[in-house]
């Protein structure tokens, strides 16, 4: 089973920055040479939705014609976080400071940028049902990999 997800740093514009990735010679997304991906998702936060709506509607064409999915992270990657933690399922922080702060608050030793294992120390299979009961594209995710929720 091959999976792809793209994340970048530092999206900009979403619209423009797919377009860029999808149609440049020097594409940050890879070729597969042995088949295609079982999924591909595009992994952005959407605190940019909805402020142009021309571009967003771009983005969403872009991306489903190249056959990838969005999975949207209300707003940021650490309210995405927060809610695999117990007790912050249905936190929502409005901002991106908001959703650090209270990450932090209850996840003192977070850094941004911690690999996968430094993560995996502190959210483990009960966190990830627990994000995904209140994160639908976190579901999606997690059925095309066949994890069981």
């Amino acid at each position: 089973m091959s999976i792809f997800i793209w994340k970048q740093s530092y999206c900009g514009p979403a619209g423009e920055t797919l377009a860029l990735s999808l149609n440049s010679p020097n594409e940050s997304i890879p070729k597969r040479s042995r088949g295609a991906f079982r999924a591909q998702f595009i992994l952005l936060d959407d605190d940019l939705i909805g402020q142009n709506p021309v571009r967003d509607q771009r983005a969403h064409g872009i991306a489903n014609q190249a056959g990838f999915q969005f999975f949207w992270q209300s707003s940021c990657h650490e309210a995405l976080l927060l809610r695999h933690l117990d007790g912050c399922a249905t936190l929502r922080p409005a901002t991106t400071p908001l959703a650090e702060a209270a990450l932090r608050h209850r996840w003192p030793e977070y850094t941004k940028g911690m690999s996968a294992a430094d993560l995996a120390k502190r959210i483990d299979a009960a966190g990830v049902r627990r994000a995904a009961a209140v994160e639908p594209e976190l579901a999606t995710f997690l059925q095309a990999i066949d994890f069981q929720l």
